[in-house]
Parts: structure tokens; sequence; C-alpha cells
């Protein structure tokens, strides 16, 4: 019996990321059912049911676009994780698969008041379903084991599964996408089979909702029991820390809906002998720049294609104050390859996803010397960079404050 339905729910409600995970069982008969397939400009499009967990003796059946690229003996696969509001589409998928690899989107959401093919959760996980969440998604009420999460994640590692079964699959990579990238960061820490993963907007800390990281003014975050139970079995920022695989992070500075500065807090967690990147979109909100785009591509191709593309460390930066006059001073990794940068500064808005990133202006004496200058009389000042190579690849620097 799955730990989530038997008696071990009431013995232990607080459960860590190895506690919570301890001996789940992806063994089970995955019982696919190709449904349809479509073959178009190389690609062999085909749509899947296959099993996923057992809840009380009846399986969750999950669905998923698996699209492949013809004429080939083998390839690398990405098992790619939707916003868990959104339905798998093709749209999705094509980018990828048109790059030459096998893709498999999987439906996290459920059913919905649309006549759709979805994921099947069984009545005493409906919580799972994205319309049907009630509390499941933000609280922890009883046990993690109980939550929309729980579920997700589970589906996560089935799909693993079901690429890993494929016989022509050789790597498996992950894109995670916004909510769906929290399931992206509990399966890096979790499922060995995954050879990198790409997490673009979703960096945890959802607990801390509304409580920005700089604001000095805030009256500060209560952490009762169940927030203690949801950061510690369910949050992004506790499974960083035991990644398994290289990870390149993706985001807007500007999302409404995950934090830019408390990423950099996951980020940090990751360990120094994980390979790890990230590069931020300065001043996009619910999209990714051309920037972020070409920086997974050539992560893909280097860390599930076995390539050599160089991916430099972030830049450091030094910033000094002199009343109202800022000179920031850019430090790139492997100079000689550098094609521009930029450094990007606000004053002291504290909430992220309103910050009106201005550019600094470049010194005429020092093409690593920035220069700005304040308009108003704020205490504050957000500063980072970006720098491009000779390679494609963008980096950010860490967020001075």
């Amino acid at each position: 019996m799955d730990k989530a339905n038997g008696s071990s729910v009431k013995q232990n409600t607080f459960l860590t990321k190895n506690t919570l995970w301890a001996g789940f069982d992806v063994s089970k008969s995955l019982q696919p059912s190709k449904i349809n397939e479509v073959r178009y400009d190389g690609i062999t499009y085909a749509e899947y049911f296959f099993s996923g967990r057992d809840v009380n003796g009846e399986r969750v059946r999950i669905f998923g676009m698996f699209a492949t690229p013809d004429d080939v003996k083998s390839y690398n696969a990405i098992l790619y994780l939707p916003d868990v509001s959104e339905s798998p589409s093709f749209d999705m998928i094509m980018e990828y698969a048109k790059m030459g690899y096998a893709v498999f989107a999987v439906d996290l959401c459920g059913k919905t008041d649309e006549d759709r093919k979805c994921t099947s959760y069984p009545e005493a996980i409906s919580y799972a379903n994205y319309r049907q969440r009630g509390r499941s998604m933000d609280f922890v009420d009883t046990t993690a084991y109980q939550t929309s999460w729980y579920e997700w994640v589970s589906v996560g590692r089935y799909a693993i599964s079901f690429l890993a079964s494929q016989p022509k699959v050789k790597n498996i990579g992950v894109i995670g996408v916004k909510h769906g990238s929290n399931v992206a960061w509990q399966l890096s820490a979790t499922d060995e089979r995954i050879k990198c993963s790409v997490m673009m907007f979703g960096a945890g800390w959802y607990a801390y909702k509304g409580h920005f990281k700089f604001d000095e003014q805030s009256e500060g975050l209560v952490i009762n029991d169940e927030r203690r139970r949801f950061i510690a079995a369910l949050e992004a920022h506790a499974y960083a820390q035991d990644a398994k695989c290289p990870i390149l992070y993706v985001s807007s500075t500007n999302n409404d809906s995950f934090d830019f500065d408390r990423s950099f807090d996951t980020l940090f967690r990751i360990p120094d002998k994980t390979d790890s990147f990230f590069n931020f979109a300065p001043g996009y909100n619910e999209y990714l720049d051309n920037f972020c785009k070409k920086d997974v591509e050539l992560f893909l191709k280097k860390y599930l294609n076995d390539k050599n593309t160089y991916f430099p460390e972030p830049p450091t930066l030094n910033v000094e104050q002199d009343g109202k006059y800022v000179s920031v001073n850019i430090s790139p990794d492997d100079k000689d390859n550098v094609t521009s940068t930029k450094v990007f500064i606000n004053e002291g808005v504290v909430d992220p996803a309103l910050r009106n990133w201005m550019p600094c202006e470049q010194s005429q004496y020092d093409k690593n010397e920035y220069e700005y200058v304040l308009s108003g009389e704020s205490t504050q000042v957000f500063v980072f960079a970006t720098v491009k190579y000779k390679s494609g690849v963008t980096v950010s620097s860490k967020l001075l404050r």
C-alpha cells in the first residue's frame, strides 16, 4: 500500500523531502495505451495513457503527448512539465522536437470543465485536479502526502519511467515551466535517472508569497506548524541542496507569481559539485527573452547531447555610491569571449514584479565600468548584470542591494 494512503499518514504529519519520497515505488506496470498518432514534417506525434501510482487499489491514469523524430536509431528525450494549470499541446513540444529530441509532455492539470484528454486521478485524491485543488496546493493541513504536489511529482516520476521504457531513448532531461518547475526541482533531487534539468520561473518560496525579501517595513511571515510542514517537504529550495543533475534556471525579473529576489536563495543552495547556471530576462513578466531561450538550447546540447559548450560563471559586480552617483564595475568570466555586457539598476522598489530596470551607461574610459545617476532619495538600490558570449550563452550576475 502506498504510504500516502496507509496508516503512516496519521503517525507522521511532519515530513521532509527525504521521508516523503523514501521507498516510493515506480516499478509498477505502466500498462501503456497509444490512442492516437500523426506524422508531420519528420516527427511522429502520439498520445498515450499509462498508469501511475496506486491509490487504494485504483491507479492514476496519466495522459501525455509524445513527439519522436522519425527514422533515427536512438534519441535523447525531454520530459516537459507544463504549468499545473495548463494542458500539454503541440505548441509546447514542437520547438524541442524540431531540435531532434523526443519530447514527452504530461498532463498534471487533470479534469476541467472542458472536453479534452487528461490525466485521471482517483476520487480519493481529487484535489490533484487543478480545478479541485482547494487548499491542497498551497497548504499542508495534515501531511505532505495529502497534497496536490505529492500527486503531481508522482506523475512526473512515472513519466520518467515511461520514457525509460522506450527502447530508443538514451538520456532523459526535464523541462519544468512555472509551477511545473517546482515538480522539476523535486525530481532533480529524488530521481537519479535524470541527466539534466531546466527550470523556468519557479524556484520555490511559495510560503513567503507577498512577503518581499527586502521590505524592511514588512510585519514578517508567521511560520507556524503548517508552514513548516509545507516548507520542509514541498518547497523547491528544500530540494535544491540535494540536486543530483546539472541545472539551468531561467526566468523573468518581473513575474508577479515567482519571486526574482528569493530565487537566488534557492540557486545558491545547489551543491558546488552540481553544475548550475542561471539567466534572467530584464523587465519581462510572463515570458522569456531570446537570450534565455538560447541558453536552454545550448544547455541541452551540452548536458543531454554531450556537446562541448562552455557555460561561464556568473560575473561579479562591485557597486560604489557617492551621493546620487552610482558606479558599477563588472568582472565577467572568460573575458576574451564576451560580446556584450549590460548593467541594470532600480531605485528602491521592494516588490520585484514592479521594478523598472533602468540600463546603466557604460563608461567611455573603461568598458567594464558603468555609471548611473539616481533620480530619487531611496536608500535601497538594486543592481544586476547580464553578459553575452560568442557561443550564444548569456549569463546573469547575482542581485546586489
